[in-house]
């Protein structure tokens, strides 16, 4: 099993990209959630791009369930990108796709996010 790693590129205040690669399971859930947490700190926009998951499992799918909650109690949002084929089936099999913000891409993740702040009246300068 790979071990998880998180590199975290802050290139705007309004949003955090943060590109997530090993495997979210049950053993990594412990040690990446606070890390993943610390990042919702605020009304922060995070955008998870799953693109160097491994594996993921049901362990894996609760940490982005959490993720999502904690984000929006803190007025913040998560949106997922380059989700695995993998990762897809699960969300879709569990419903959660449904629930969770998932897009092809980094920039369509933060392009959503900008067009429903914007629509929301709350996106930078509203």
């Amino acid at each position: 099993m790979a071990e998880i790693e998180l590199s975290v590129d802050n290139g705007t205040q309004d949003y955090v990209v943060a590109l997530v690669t090993g495997d979210m399971d049950y053993v990594s859930a412990s040690t990446f959630r606070p890390r993943v947490h610390a990042l919702l700190d605020g009304d922060r926009r995070l955008v998870l791009d799953l693109s160097g998951v491994d594996f993921f499992d049901s362990a894996g799918l609760n940490v982005l369930l959490a993720l999502n909650r904690r984000a929006a109690e803190a007025g913040g949002s998560l949106a997922l990108a380059n989700v695995p084929a993998m990762v897809r089936g699960l969300l879709s099999l569990t419903g959660t796709d449904a629930v969770l913000d998932v897009h092809a891409t980094v920039g369509e993740a933060v392009a959503g996010r900008r067009k429903a702040e914007d629509a929301d009246g709350v996106g930078p300068g509203k």
